[in-house]
């Protein structure tokens, strides 16, 4: 996640940035979902990180 702003392009940033996209964020969301035991809260992780990489 550190590595986020030296791995892909300034342009591409700016881009994500433009759409309200987060793709640190929804990988935070996403991290260790096979730890959750409640079904409802992993949908519900992963619901929001469609939201905000613009997914539906």
């Amino acid at each position: 996640m550190i590595r986020y702003g030296a791995d892909i392009p300034y342009w591409y940033r700016l881009l994500l940035d433009s759409r309200k996209e987060s793709p640190t964020e929804a990988s935070g969301l996403l991290t260790n979902l096979s730890k959750i035991r409640d079904q409802e809260q992993v949908k519900s992780r992963i619901d929001s990180a469609r939201k905000i990489m613009g997914l539906k």
